[in-house]
């Protein structure tokens, strides 16, 4: 498709990847609003004005898919409906289909970005669980694509190397996981892109601070943090990070002041897209409780949750709620705990994740000893039922 109107073009865009409009904003550092001005044609920034903002999801100011030929791009837009079409329920099978005979689409760097970006946003919203196995199987043909294949499907091959070790990581399968995270630095630090190469280390430090390895994550966050002309959007996290894996390691150099200063530096980028600042909101609040400030850990906690609210972001819902109300327990507001236990037990049956469901496992053993206040008995009861009887029994 090619189209001189922007509104008409946005629409493409989401139509082409399956995105929402909230998605979509996402990825232009937008709001929701302005994307739906503009598809409503209700506003008209401009074409020279959104060049920049284009360029950031694979699109020219000439409203096409970059760099081309026509017919190749039709052959290419019915691989993307074909195999790439869908979500969860009836449409995550089409998603992560096999693509067999004739030229592989996984040599199109357009296409393997795709995938990582639908991989991403599934595991969002359902967990990681339901696409694992075909994740794997798309990382094995990228892989086979990747000896003949030049710089820009080596760029999308490690971003799509890192969504895929966040879903496995999801599906209880660390190792697997970490060395996913290892081939996304590799890959990007063979082409000299210094962005996802900094995104890399924030995913391995994350990895390793819920492997309970503070030394290596914190080693892994400073390395991101020392490349050069990292955007805010992944600074944050790797200072937050950082604030993080400080706060739980034994390094000499650790004092409460330098893990707090670490994550307002965090919290102060204003810029950064919704699901970002969540996260960062998030981590803060475990940095804030580690340095025994726990209402304003709570408050971090409610930001995040809020943020992803109107998103679909399922799992960063249930992993603060897990997260806030591990906070409460230890603090002994059994009330807050109570609460918010039981909004866990709504958010988790909706996806499918290992990593919550280790989450709330874990939830319920740390409030174990207050089982017999009537809130936390029935709070405990709303969990134990939001979980199959073999992980409850974990």
């Amino acid at each position: 498709m090619e189209t001189n109107d922007l509104s008409e073009a946005l629409q493409a865009i989401m139509d082409r990847h399956g995105w929402t409009q909230v998605g979509l904003a996402d990825r232009l550092g937008v709001t929701r609003g302005w994307v739906q001005h503009v598809v409503k044609g209700r506003r008209d920034p401009g074409i020279g004005s959104v060049r920049e903002r284009l360029d950031r999801v694979g699109w020219e100011v000439v409203l096409r898919p970059k760099g081309r030929h026509p017919v190749k791009r039709r052959e290419f837009h019915e691989k993307v409906v074909k195999f790439a079409g869908g979500a969860i329920a009836g449409k995550a099978a089409g998603v992560m289909a096999i693509p067999g005979g004739g030229n592989s689409p996984y040599a199109e760097a357009d296409y393997v970005f795709s995938l990582a970006r639908r991989a991403s946003d599934m595991r969002d919203e359902l967990g990681g669980g339901p696409i694992a196995s075909k994740v794997l199987t798309q990382f094995k043909g990228i892989s086979a694509a990747l000896p003949t294949g030049g710089k820009e499907l080596r760029t999308s091959a490690s971003e799509f190397s890192r969504q895929a070790a966040w879903v496995l990581y999801d599906a209880g399968r660390p190792d697997v996981a970490r060395n996913l995270a290892g081939n996304a630095l590799e890959l990007a630090s063979g082409v000299s892109d210094t962005q996802r190469e900094a995104a890399a280390h924030a995913l391995l430090s994350d990895l390793y601070l819920q492997e309970n390895k503070p030394d290596r994550a914190a080693s892994h966050a400073e390395k991101g943090l020392r490349l050069p002309e990292v955007s805010d959007g992944t600074r944050a996290p790797l200072e937050a990070y950082l604030g993080w894996a400080l706060g739980r390691s034994s390094w000499a150099g650790y004092s409460k002041s330098r893990s707090r200063k670490l994550i307002d530096q965090a919290r102060g980028h204003t810029s950064l897209p919704p699901l970002d600042s969540a996260w960062v909101h998030g981590v803060s609040g475990l940095v804030l409780h580690n340095v025994g400030e726990n209402q304003q850990a709570f408050t971090s906690f409610e930001d995040a949750v809020r943020i992803t609210e109107p998103l679909p972001a399922t799992q960063y819902q249930a992993n603060d709620l897990a997260n806030a109300a591990g906070v409460a327990l230890a603090a002994h507001e059994l009330d807050l705990a109570a609460e918010l236990m039981k909004a866990l037990a709504y958010v988790a049956p909706l996806i499918t994740s290992g990593w919550v469901d280790r989450k709330v496992v874990t939830v319920l053993r740390e409030s174990g000893r207050w089982a017999d206040v009537p809130e936390i008995k029935l709070a405990r009861q709303r969990l134990k039922s939001a979980l199959s009887s073999e992980v409850v029994a974990r």
